[in-house]
């Protein structure tokens, strides 16, 4: 392995982990502010989903692992992308967790690791929301992208492809449960705001609209 090669594959090992701490902080702090835990407990269904989930998830992160260690072993999934590109790849991917981790700031005690709106929920409209409405989503495709080119490698990139389909089916489905909580509040605060993305302003007659 040439000297860039290592310092890349040492900063893709640091921001991996990096990114699985803070993932599994604030999840299992969320499921046990919101109870989450003892409720998948007390449904077998539930039970069962989450335990094949967790057993899928944990042989993708044990092949994971063995990338860190070894990862001559996954050169077979290598992309052939330039360094630079690689380099761009650590950027993105940072943006994307220091989004991730701000999102998870503004939203608290709010933040659920699944599709349900809590009693006493309140709307949050500050910080990363101020733009745009799934920040979360938005990081998580971000760390995605950046994992994957700056790893070089297609492994890494399957599970985040996984989860941007969820996304897709998921968000409709959360906004018609804020537009059910909240009403007109959430319509407007949702007109004034991008999905995923900032709205583009557009300039009419010399003033700028959102």
């Amino acid at each position: 392995m040439e000297l860039e090669d290592r310092i890349l594959h040492t900063i893709f090992s640091v921001l991996f982990l990096l990114f699985l701490f803070e993932r599994g902080y604030f999840q299992a702090k969320a499921m046990r502010v919101s109870g989450e835990a003892r409720k998948i407990r007390e449904s077998k269904r539930k039970l069962t989903t989450t335990i094949l989930l967790f057993l899928i998830a944990q042989l993708w992160v044990i092949g994971s692992f063995i990338y860190l260690i070894k990862p001559a072993i996954l050169e077979w999934t290598r992309l052939p992308i330039p360094s630079w590109i690689r380099w761009l790849g650590m950027i993105i991917t940072v943006l994307g967790m220091v989004l991730e981790f701000s999102t998870q700031l503004y939203l608290g005690r709010n933040y659920s690791t699944t599709l349900h709106i809590r009693e006493g929920q309140s709307l949050v409209t500050s910080g990363p929301y101020r733009y745009i409405r799934h920040p979360m989503y938005t990081a998580l495709i971000t760390v995605g992208v950046g994992i994957g080119l700056l790893s070089s490698s297609w492994y890494f990139l399957l599970p985040f492809i996984a989860t941007g389909i969820v996304i897709a089916f998921r968000t409709r489905r959360e906004e018609e449960a804020m537009i059910e909580k909240f009403g007109d509040e959430y319509i407007q605060y949702a007109q004034g705001t991008g999905r995923f993305f900032p709205q583009i302003r557009k300039k009419q007659n010399g003033n700028e609209e959102v």
